[in-house]
Order: structure tokens, then C-alpha cells, then sequence
């Protein structure tokens, strides 16, 4: 048993421009202190300690250290 199939297609419609709305990123700073309460020099790599879940964490300086019983602002982006 044989059966003719007879198919029509039509090019689909393409939308010319789609326009997205939504929230952009605020980008927020923030200056904390970081004390070292040691009798030994504290250094720190901000490379050392990347937020698996937040790749969008920075510090300035990324590198720094803190001498004994001192301490140092840091800015946090």
C-alpha cells in the first residue's frame, strides 16, 4: 500500500529587532577596614580567595600587607 504525501512549507517571519528591558548592575563600593591583631605581618592576595558563587568581587589593593597590630583600609567593589 503506497500513499502520495504532498508538503507545503512557508518561510517563517523574522522579527526585526527584539528589544530586552530589565534592571542593569549598579556597581557599589565600600571602604572596610582590615586589622592584622597578630604580632606577625599579615599578607593578603585577593587571587587567593576567589567567592566561587560571586565572580564579581573586587579589592583594592588586591595585594597587601598589614604590619603588627595595625591596620588598612581596603576598598570592596
Amino acid at each position: 500500500m503506497f500513499f502520495d504525501v504532498n508538503v507545503t512549507s512557508k518561510k517563517r517571519e523574522v522579527f526585526e529587532s527584539l528589544v530586552f528591558k530589565g534592571p542593569i548592575r549598579e556597581v557599589v563600593s565600600k571602604i572596610i577596614t582590615v586589622e592584622n591583631p597578630t604580632t606577625v605581618e599579615a599578607s593578603f592576595n585577593a587571587a587567593d580567595h576567589k567567592l566561587a558563587a560571586n565572580q564579581l568581587l573586587w579589592l583594592s589593593p588586591a595585594t597587601f600587607n598589614i604590619s603588627p597590630g595595625k591596620s588598612i583600609g581596603v576598598q570592596i567593589n
